[in-house]
């Protein structure tokens, strides 16, 4: 079926009777790539396959506006043409279709000279870095971004020449000076400014942010993987934007105009960086041979002994059918849902089915914590559980990530460890529906937090436990579908010493439901603090004496029925937590009198 907000591919001809897929060679948020075959004449070529539907319509544009109007330069791969697969079932596709480069990416040469202990010679990698950039520059000449430079879509040819591909992210500027505020593109690779986009939606950033891309990328060809790839990719947006800018494993193995020609490319600061065009004039990428026909027969050579092998028809001796790729797919979507895993970042495939059923299997074994990166996701059990007594709570006090299963005393642990190694701030965050259990966490957050930095005095550690009971009476109610459902939000800091020990606290309050105060919906209640102060002032035979009655229009409206007696008791034990938690902070010394006196 066609979708109409797409009509500007409405006159593209079907790929039907002239191309035909044989093997899947990558895939992508973006789209499938497959090497494919002119049923006519029997050229070999690559398809680009892309969902035809509004989700995809800004990445189609983009990738079609490279590929009409900038394939003609030498290191960009070739366009030959763009097809509409109807399908009548689901989407139509978009068949992108460009050269095939037999010589595969340079990320998977690097790789496979490194599994043999082997590097890319220095002269080979001036002579890449050179061809990306005149790749770059002719772009950023025509305002475009490309934003996702990387090892894995640089390509090489039959003979060794240097392609730029994947175009879907690019983006086009006013002018070769224009910004850009999306944050987009493989963390790994991502320049400072376009990180900061995401949190900080007034930054902008401009076409030398693909210069930096290519400084990791350089790294990446020299080291095999580009910096912090170990890492989980959210904690490595983190790292790229406050760690200092990241240099080759071994600088001593490499001359010092790679050394340099990378750390002109890694300057943080995007408005102090280089263009592309200002790199192309860098010693390590000017010398590179005008006639770089020796090199390519080098680079050749390395590609013919490193590469797998291609048959004279262009198609490899270990080539498989589309289906058969199909069925690794499916193979490796049963193995993701049948087998369970701690976190589920480490999975090969995730889609909407394997996360619940992966939720699922671990919530039948009663965890219920469970990790995606440096995500915690907790599924409430809705009954009280043994995992938070001091044995637990001790054995998670020095854990590193990933050593024990996914639990809240990780998160705290983590959080505390990092304060104190890297002396910044940190953030918890708890988020979720209505009844998912975020109240409960955040008091055992704090609980976990005051076990890791002891307060001094067991008064300022009493104080800060209690604070949240506190504003919860206030700022709790029950409704429809919880009966202690938070109605506002809160934001507490914790203030430690430098060696990790808790002088203090602070809360604020913000988004409190006030209007719930003189209007409820049906079968639902007032903040639990007006009925913790009539049933408490009640048993004690003091509502005359406060001028308030047993029932009052803003307790008991729309319907809600009277409290019972075992509800009234518990609310009068509940004024009573209230009234010490006052006293616990310096309140009215004629009710702490009274509280004192009971004592």
């Amino acid at each position: 079926m066609f979708y109409d907000g797409l009509h500007f591919l409405k006159g593209l001809p079907s790929p039907e009777g002239v191309w035909e897929r044989v093997q899947l060679i990558g895939e992508g948020n973006y789209g499938e790539v497959y090497k494919a075959r002119n049923a006519l004449t029997g050229d070999v070529a690559a398809v680009k396959v892309m969902e035809a539907n509004l989700d995809k319509e800004e990445d189609i544009k983009a990738e079609l506006n490279v590929f009409q109007n900038h394939s003609q330069h030498p290191n960009i791969v070739s366009f030959l043409g763009a097809f509409l697969y109807r399908d009548q079932q689901a989407d139509d596709h978009l068949w992108i279709v460009m050269e095939y480069c037999s010589g595969g990416s340079v990320t998977d040469l690097v790789k496979n000279m490194r599994a043999k202990a082997e590097n890319l010679p220095e002269d080979l990698i001036s002579y890449i870095l050179r061809e990306v950039l005149e790749g770059l520059s002719y772009l950023h000449r025509a305002h475009v971004l490309h934003r996702d430079v990387k090892g894995q879509n640089v390509l090489l040819t039959s003979d060794a020449r240097v392609r730029l591909i994947d175009f879907g992210i690019s983006a086009v500027v006013e002018n070769t000076m224009g910004r850009r505020r999306t944050g987009i593109g493989t963390p790994y690779w991502m320049a400072p400014e376009v990180i900061a986009c995401e949190q900080q939606p007034e930054y902008d950033y401009d076409l030398r942010a693909d210069v930096w891309s290519l400084g990791i990328t350089a790294i990446e060809i020299a080291d095999s993987t580009p910096p912090l790839f170990g890492e989980h990719p959210m904690r490595a947006l983190f790292k790229i934007a406050k760690n200092k800018a990241p240099k080759v494993q071994n600088p001593n193995r490499w001359s010092k105009r790679f050394n340099g020609f990378i750390a002109s490319c890694l300057v943080k600061d995007f408005e102090q960086r280089p263009t592309s065009f200002d790199m192309l004039t860098h010693e390590f990428v000017r010398f590179v041979p005008r006639d770089p026909r020796v090199l390519r027969r080098k680079l050749g050579t390395l590609i013919d002994m490193y590469q797998p092998g291609e048959r004279k028809d262009g198609f490899s001796e270990s080539s498989s059918s589309v289906s058969g790729a199909d069925t690794i797919k499916k193979e490796l979507k049963l193995l993701a849902t049948s087998r369970m895993v701690d976190d589920l970042a480490s999975l090969e495939v995730m889609d909407e089915s394997v996360l619940v059923s992966q939720l699922w299997k671990r919530y039948q074994r009663r965890l219920i914590y469970t990790n995606v990166g440096d995500i915690l996701i907790s599924i409430n059990p809705f009954q009280k559980m043994d995992i938070y007594n001091e044995k637990i709570a001790k054995d998670y006090r020095g854990a590193y990530r990933g050593q024990l299963p996914p639990h809240i005393f990780a998160v705290a642990a983590v959080a505390y460890h990092d304060m104190l190694q890297e002396n910044r701030d940190q953030c918890c965050v708890i988020s979720g529906e209505s009844g998912a259990g975020k109240t409960e966490a955040s008091n055992i957050l704090v609980q976990q937090f005051m076990r890791l930095g002891r307060a001094e005095t067991k008064v300022l550690e009493e104080k800060i436990l209690k604070v949240n009971p506190l504003v919860e009476a206030f700022g709790n109610a029950r409704t429809i579908i919880n009966n202690n459902s938070s109605r506002f939000g809160k934001y507490l800091e914790l203030h430690f010493t430098a060696g990790g020990r808790i002088v203090g606290a602070h809360l604020s309050e913000y988004l409190l439901e006030k209007s719930r105060v003189v209007s409820q919906q049906r079968r639902e209640k007032n903040f639990h603090i007006f009925y913790y102060l009539v049933a408490g002032l009640s048993a004690r035979k003091l509502l005359a004496r406060y001028r308030l009655k047993g029932v009052h229009h803003y307790l008991e409206q729309r319907g809600t029925a009277k409290g019972s007696a075992k509800s009234n008791a518990v609310s009068s034990e509940r004024f009573e937590e209230i009234e010490k938690i006052f006293c616990l902070f310096g309140f009215s010394s004629e009710v702490c009198t009274e509280v004192d006196g009971r004592k």
